[in-house]
């Protein structure tokens, strides 16, 4: 669902993370190691910046454009078109 996303950072509190040594991307997943996370705390906060082209989204889920106006549509699934989520049962956001 996030062929539409590019991402363009991600970062873990004050920590950048690095691709491929910190996180990876493939097959639509986001893959973020456990070594990154609550470095400093008990609690970490997850900052994710992805560009994304609205006017290129044909499928009327997520972020698009049409007829004039930017439009959102994220149920049940147009939100992964948005931006990456863990989207897990046994996640609380």
């Amino acid at each position: 669902d996030t062929e539409l996303l590019k991402l363009t950072s991600l970062s873990v509190g004050e920590h950048n993370l690095i691709p491929e040594k910190d996180y990876t991307l493939a097959n639509d997943k986001l893959m973020i190691s456990s070594s990154c996370l609550y470095k400093d705390s008990v609690r970490s906060e997850l900052d994710i910046v992805v560009e994304l082209d609205p006017r290129s989204n044909n499928n009327l889920q997520g972020l698009y454009y049409r007829d004039g106006m930017y439009c959102t549509h994220c149920e049940p699934t147009g939100f992964s078109k948005i931006s990456f989520f863990p989207d897990r049962p046994d996640n609380c956001s």
